[in-house]
């Protein structure tokens, strides 16, 4: 009303159903919206006076169809999951999406801080509401129409992280499943877009970026196992720590590939792995139900309002993934294994297994204790 008063033609729509989910918020408001550029916002960000002006210039280009800038943290030093999650973010803005830009493959909205443009987005067929990554699913509609897209790195909107695990958890599942469900839905599109032959590989890649995850479970399951009871060749110690020592290095170069990132935040990979395993469970779930199609509602991310380490009163919570007992059961196995390992003398594994457990543990133990506040 304050700013109607000043003469800014704005307005506030409220809509009084959640049908279509975030996908039908938007498609509402474009279908009243009256400008040629759209700018996307989740409720929690903070973007700059000057986002709009630091933008719009991408779009000089008339085949541009979005411009997407980067996410920063409100509260990225709250705790040491907004620490964890502020590096995976920033790797993924400096390294992912920098690299897919820049190589000129296609390279996706992030639901927000972003601007696009109409006549894309009408291109492409709106936002549809059959996935639970409407950025994702317009993103490569949209590509496969022939809009190209700007990345632009130097631009930062601020929001807040996920202040605990099972808002973590809710947030990362939506993503998983959603991205699977790009993928039964686009993956054989973009496997024959008139695209180099390496941009067809990245997409496939891309849109099945969170398979690794089910991998994950099945060798967490398999290599407790094999290291309970000493099964394999006797090379394959050799290959563990080689196998080891590889992820950790990529891991490390991702992490200080991120703008800002310092040696010292080398320190938290292992919280890092561990939180990796402790989410596999819950992921698994989300790739397997997005692979046979089963239909699941939008789960808004909870959040506090945090700034800085403050917390503000919850409005609402994430719902439960069910999954907890999994998970406990999970570090359990992985404890027993443990212990089979270290009566047979390999110490080494036996402490790979605990690490892992632990990460596992402490992600269930967390969830429930997030789910009883």
């Amino acid at each position: 009303a304050a700013w109607r008063a000043r003469g800014v033609d704005i307005v506030h729509l409220h809509r009084a159903d959640r049908r279509g989910w975030k996908a039908g918020a938007l498609d509402a408001g474009r279908a009243v919206a009256r400008g040629t550029l759209h700018a996307v916002f989740d409720a929690d960000f903070v973007p700059p006076p000057d986002f709009l002006r630091a933008t719009i210039g991408g779009f000089a280009d008339p085949r541009v169809g979005m411009v997407q800038a980067r996410w920063a943290h409100l509260n990225g030093d709250a705790s040491l999951l907004t620490r964890l999650q502020a590096m995976l973010l920033d790797g993924h803005f400096a390294v992912e999406q920098r690299g897919r830009a820049g190589a000129g493959a296609c390279f996706n909205f992030n639901g927000t801080a972003g601007v696009w443009r109409a006549e894309a987005i009408a291109a492409a067929g709106g936002w549809h509401a059959d996935t639970l990554t409407e950025d994702l699913d317009l993103s490569y509609r949209a590509a496969l129409a022939g809009w190209r897209f700007v990345y632009a790195a130097e631009v930062r909107a601020p929001a807040e992280l996920p202040a605990d695990i099972a808002a973590f958890k809710a947030q990362q599942f939506r993503w998983a499943k959603g991205s699977i469900e790009c993928a039964r839905k686009l993956a054989a599109p973009a496997a024959r877009a008139p695209w180099r032959w390496r941009h067809r590989l990245e997409a496939l890649f891309h849109l099945g970026h969170n398979l690794p995850y089910l991998l994950t479970l099945i060798v967490l399951v398999a290599g407790g196992a094999a290291i309970a009871l000493g099964a394999g060749p006797s090379w394959a110690p050799a290959l563990h720590a080689a196998s080891a020592v590889a992820t950790a290095l990529v891991l490390a170069a991702f992490v200080l590939t991120s703008d800002g990132a310092r040696l010292g935040t080398l320190a938290r990979l292992p919280a890092l792995i561990a939180l990796t395993a402790g989410l596999a469970v819950s992921q698994s779930r989300a790739i397997v139900l997005g692979a046979v199609g089963t239909v699941t509602p939008f789960e808004r991310t909870p959040k506090d309002g945090a700034t800085g380490r403050a917390r503000a009163r919850r409005r609402y919570r994430a719902a439960s993934t069910g999954v907890v007992a999994a998970e406990l059961t999970l570090a359990v196995y992985l404890t027993a294994c443990a212990g089979l390992a270290m009566a047979r003398g390999a110490t080494t594994a036996a402490l790979l297994c605990v690490w892992l457990s632990a990460g596992i543990g402490a992600v269930a133990l967390a969830t429930v204790r997030a789910e009883r506040a």
